[in-house]
């Protein structure tokens, strides 16, 4: 049986990683790499031992070598390269958070449904085997409250894709999906939620916290801290 064969779509750190550790696993490899840059595409190509690198996602969504397609472009891009794996038949790991808005998230699950295509957000704390014993041993008791907050320091810089509206920037998207989903893990889905933050000067959110609320007076606190900088306008 030949190995399971990886395309790689974008070529940045995430990329670099999330390849590495695909060809360290028995009966994987990565066999293509697609980026906008050529060079980049080949630079990784090699470095992963893949045998193909293309210019453009399209084309290594049509390689019919590749089996499935990892996603580490840009939020904002998710769904187009998505769409083309999904319209090729390749299975798609699309790294958090699924899509930059929930109408792109939606036409994602519409599209992998309506082809039968395999479709999955790359959120590594709903396999984290710690997290899924607290949520489903009924040792641990009743949950009734979950607080989690996770952030770094990040020097405010317009150019880069994390302050970059364009580039689907912001804590909330980068960041929140952790604290958000965890408690989504432990408590299933809020019926109520309460967010404040602040806004970066590009107008992304720099950092956010809020509670969610759920029925029986469960909650859940969570929080995206500062990227390193002061708020620069009143609280959403």
């Amino acid at each position: 049986m030949r190995d399971f064969t990886w395309g790689i779509a974008a070529t940045g750190v995430i990329a670099r990683t999330v390849g590495a550790a695909i060809v360290a696993e028995p009966g994987m490899r990565v066999g293509a790499v697609g980026s906008r840059n050529p060079q980049r595409a080949q630079a990784l190509a090699a470095a992963l031992g893949a045998e193909s690198a293309y210019g453009s996602y399209e084309r290594l969504c049509a390689d019919p070598a590749v089996d499935a397609i990892y996603v580490a472009t840009p939020h904002t891009e998710h769904l187009q390269v998505a769409e083309a794996a999904i319209a090729a038949g390749k299975a798609v790991l699309c790294e958090k958070p699924l899509a930059a808005t929930v109408d792109d998230a939606e036409k994602m699950v519409r599209l992998a449904r309506e082809a039968g295509v395999f479709l999955m957000e790359a959120m590594w704390m709903r396999f984290n085997p710690l997290i899924r014993l607290i949520a489903a041993d009924a040792r641990f008791g009743d949950i009734r409250s979950v607080q989690a907050s996770f952030g770094f320091a990040m020097p405010y810089d317009p150019a880069h894709r994390l302050w970059a509206p364009e580039l689907g920037g912001g804590s909330l998207l980068d960041l929140g999906v952790y604290p958000f989903g965890l408690a989504q893990l432990l408590l299933g889905m809020p019926t109520g939620l309460r967010i404040t933050g602040s806004l970066a000067p590009s107008g992304v959110d720099a950092e956010a916290g809020g509670v969610l609320l759920y029925p029986g007076g469960r909650r859940a606190f969570v929080e995206t801290p500062c990227w390193g900088i002061t708020r620069t306008r009143p609280a959403l």
